[in-house]
């Protein structure tokens, strides 16, 4: 069966009548079993596995159907420089090949054609269909001192990118005015993210938001996106639907 999966595409699953083949099923157990061997971590049996992977590959399939419903694409220069990211963060193309090969038995070319090209969709999917939100933040751990400074803010005695400067404890969004990158539901603290999903853009959150890292005085500057979900349930309510 192994030999002629090879050459004759039986199928493992449909969905919505995207085929899944029992090859490509089988290289991933491959590649899963490798993995758990040279971790030295438990490997738990094939059936296991391969419901772990039909069910990966399902949504893979329906990451694919979305990107063509909504018209989006990835190019073979996104994927190689994508992969040039990874071998330059990673030592080379020869170390970066030597982990790929040692940990799954995984061709250099199938980890760029096959999972980066669809993680790449994902993110593409993630930034331009979900429901995205740019805030600007000051962070403050003291509290008394949050509350003083946003309660200036409000009443018009310090301007937000005033207070960014003189006050905010995070270092790296102070020098963009307090701006955070656009971001969907799942990626913020808790917190902050009940509060600024509900609102519309322009909007000032009214009191400081405590986190784990502390206060936050949150402006949200826009909004996009339609699909006001995280990623993960977006999926599964797609995978339930399908045929």
């Amino acid at each position: 069966l192994v030999l002629l999966s090879k050459i004759y595409p039986y199928p493992a699953a449909s969905v919505n009548g995207q085929i899944i083949s029992v090859s490509s099923v089988l290289d991933q157990l491959t590649y899963a079993i490798s993995f758990s061997q040279v971790a030295q971590q438990s490997i738990p049996s094939d059936q296991d596995i391969i419901a772990k992977i039909i069910d990966q590959k399902i949504s893979d399939a329906i990451v694919k159907e979305q990107a063509s419903k909504y018209k989006i694409g990835i190019t073979r220069g996104e994927v190689d420089s994508a992969m040039k990211k990874i071998i330059d963060k990673n030592g080379g193309e020869n170390e970066v090949e030597k982990i790929i090969n040692g940990y799954y038995q995984m061709s250099l070319d199938d980890f760029k054609n096959n999972f980066l090209y669809t993680n790449l969709l994902k993110e593409k999917l993630d930034k331009e269909v979900l429901k995205q939100v740019k805030i600007a933040h000051i962070l403050i751990s003291d509290k008394k001192i949050a509350d003083s400074v946003n309660a200036q803010i409000n009443e018009g005695k310090i301007s937000f990118e005033e207070a960014v400067v003189k006050y905010s404890e995070d270092g790296e969004s102070k020098e963009k005015k307090g701006e955070l990158d656009y971001t969907s539901k799942g990626k913020l603290p808790e917190e902050i993210e009940k509060e600024v999903f509900s609102k519309e853009k322009g909007t000032k959150i009214q009191d400081p938001i405590k986190s784990s890292f502390g206060y936050h005085i949150v402006r949200i500057i826009d909004t996009k996106g339609n699909v006001d979900k995280t990623m993960d349930q977006w999926l599964e309510g797609l995978k339930k639907s399908a045929k």
